[in-house]
This record gives structure tokens, C-alpha cells and sequence, in this order.
């Protein structure tokens, strides 16, 4: 797995309703964006730039939002929950179990509210939990790889 799949694998589990994850095309670098920073972005003039000392953590965030605001073609969202389907993954490894009572019990996790979590701890209970993070991280990598491919991005263009 390469350094950007790792990445991106990453935050597909780790999805952000306040923050815009996305893939710089330009600098060919993943980067996450505070909403906060982009509505601040979004009242600056589209010719103005940001004007501040030496960046730090906070400066720097800024200029992406800025940059993400006046220059939008220049990123590619990074593969979302919509894409991912966590629960088709649940389904998938549920139907490769070999264990019928484990297969069984996970689908009765997976129904209803609180799936996810009860799936989870189903999983631990039944001593397979592992076995589910690596299910899960080979989909996301498939997902990732993908995604890559679609985009032109394969690890000889990065």
C-alpha cells in the first residue's frame, strides 16, 4: 500500500461533518479544510490574498480555504461515506463467513438501529473483530485504488 492510499484509507474511516476533505491536484497532496475556514474564505474578495507573517497551523489552514475558494477546479474529493457504503462492507463480510452462527449473529447485529456499533461489538464478542478491521481496510483500499484509478492518479503520476 502506498504512502497516498494509506492516507486516503485513513480518512474514509474518519469522515468530518465540519471539515472538507479533499486531494490538491497541483501540490498532489491530501488536505483537510475546517467549514469554518471556508465560509471565511468564501467573504474574502476572489483577488484578494491571505496576508499574514510566517505561516503557522492556523495561517496556512487559511490559505488552503482561500485557495479552495477561488480555485475549486483544483480538487478532487476524496471518496465519502456515500461511496464507502460501511453497511454493504458489513453485508459482504457477514456473507464470507464461514461460521454460520457468527454469519447469524451479525446479521441480527446489523438490523436496526445502532448497526454499526452493534455489529462492532458482536464482532469482539464473537472474537472476529480483527478479522472485520481487515475485511473493512482491504474494501477501503479497493475503494481507494479506485478512486485513484478514476482520477488519473496512479502511484507512476503522484
Amino acid at each position: 500500500m502506498t504512502k497516498l492510499e494509506r492516507e486516503i484509507v485513513d480518512l474514509m474511516g474518519e469522515q468530518f461533518e465540519t471539515m472538507t476533505i479533499a486531494f490538491h491536484v497541483p501540490t498532489r497532496r491530501v488536505v483537510m479544510i475546517s467549514e469554518e475556514y471556508i465560509n471565511e474564505a468564501e467573504e474574502y474578495d476572489a483577488d484578494e490574498s491571505f496576508k499574514g507573517d510566517e505561516p503557522d497551523g492556523e495561517d496556512e489552514e487559511m490559505r488552503e480555504a482561500l485557495n479552495y475558494v477561488n480555485h475549486p477546479d483544483e480538487y478532487l474529493y476524496l471518496p465519502d461515506s456515500y461511496d464507502v457504503d460501511e453497511y454493504g462492507i458489513m453485508r459482504r463480510f457477514i456473507e464470507m463467513l464461514d461460521d454460520d452462527r457468527h454469519a447469524e449473529q451479525l446479521a441480527r447485529a446489523i438490523r436496526g438501529r445502532g448497526a454499526f456499533r452493534y455489529f462492532k461489538n458482536t464482532a469482539s464478542d464473537l472474537g472476529i473483530i480483527e478479522d472485520w478491521y481487515e475485511f473493512k481496510d482491504a474494501e477501503y483500499l479497493s475503494i481507494a485504488r479506485d478512486w485513484l484509478k478514476k482520477n488519473n492518479l496512479t502511484d507512476r503520476k503522484i
